[in-house]
């Protein structure tokens, strides 16, 4: 089986992830290409700058494309001619694909399919979902790069304005830069920096603030996806985490493990502060076994080995259907 992933910078390396668990438990010929490389320093195995010619020779023979968040047509490649209903899938990531719902459901209606990421309610409430969720996270990769890092001292926060709207990082720093003041916790802030470095600060970190913005892009009270990358990457790293996650979630997991202000958002600083006071004692106790706990989840619903399986299945009902 050979399968092509395109995307144009690869959202939260998802692309990259699922072509390497296709290669090393499918046995699958696998590749991912972008269009243009992150900030983040993540890998690929081609980039349009540099490979195209292969990966256009590539594209004639799979069996199989898997474009992120829209049909992308690269120059040069005629990757939308050889798109069809049972040879391509459209993988969604975010607002790529939360920009073009109407196209997308319009397309599914066609016959094309379509997996929305299922954590993300602005965009799976609205189209047709795929019967698993489309998320792995790299939990050996996490632990190679953070390994040996020890924790600091004093409770430490971070959080990571990438959208400071969306991440409702104005209210996150209200509460923390004045605890940050009195001594009681270091406030880290993530930005600016390549994902394996910010891997490496995350984890001198005891808790994970995520998304707690309530309006995004004219859409009221846009709820934090824990699929979104940095709230997993959280829990494997044994953080406590919090962010305004949907009940939307709580439907598909749960157990979710994570801390939600959905609903209560009036008291976020209160219940931020609650959790530094338990993460004081806690993470001084029985914090390594709550980190292995938080491991062993992630590792249940969002593993490479395990979700590479749903894939297979999926992508057999696509071709064969």
């Amino acid at each position: 089986m050979r399968v092509l992933l395109i995307s144009y910078m690869d959202n939260g390396q998802q692309h990259r992830l699922l072509a390497k668990a296709m290669r090393d438990f499918l046995g699958w010929d696998a590749k991912s290409i972008v269009n243009k490389e992150s900030y983040l320093g993540f890998k690929t195995d081609w980039t349009v700058k540099d490979d195209l010619e292969e990966a256009a020779e590539f594209a004639k023979t799979a069996d199989m494309m898997i474009f992120q968040d829209m049909l992308l047509d690269i120059p040069n490649m005629g990757l939308v001619e050889l798109a069809g209903h049972r040879n391509t899938i459209i993988n969604g990531t975010g607002t790529l694909m939360r920009n073009s719902i109407n196209v997308l459901l319009n397309m599914q209606m066609d016959g094309w399919a379509v997996v929305p990421p299922m954590s993300d309610e602005t965009i799976a409430s609205k189209l047709f979902p795929a019967p698993f969720e489309n998320v792995i996270v790299p939990i050996e990769e996490i632990n190679a790069i953070t390994k040996g890092i020890k924790r600091n001292e004093v409770v430490t926060v971070c959080h990571a304005p990438t959208k400071s709207v969306l991440k409702g990082t104005d209210l996150v720093e209200s509460i923390l830069r004045p605890l940050d003041e009195e001594g009681v916790i270091k406030y880290l802030p993530i930005k600016g920096m390549a994902w394996n470095e910010a891997l490496r600060a995350k984890a001198t970190a005891h808790i994970t603030i995520d998304s707690l913005g309530k309006e995004f892009e004219g859409e009221p009270k846009f709820p934090a996806a824990y699929g979104a990358g940095n709230a997993l990457e959280g829990l494997v790293l044994g953080h406590k985490v919090i962010g305004r996650v949907s009940p939307w979630c709580y439907a598909l997991h749960p157990d979710l493990p994570i801390v939600s202000t959905w609903g209560r958002e009036e008291e976020t600083a209160k219940i931020i502060k609650e959790n530094i006071e338990i993460g004081i004692s806690v993470f001084n106790t029985v914090g390594e076994e709550l980190k292995r706990r938080k491991i062993e989840w992630v590792k249940t619903h969002f593993s490479a080995e395990n979700q590479v399986q749903k894939w297979k299945h999926y992508i057999n009902w696509v071709m064969n259907r």
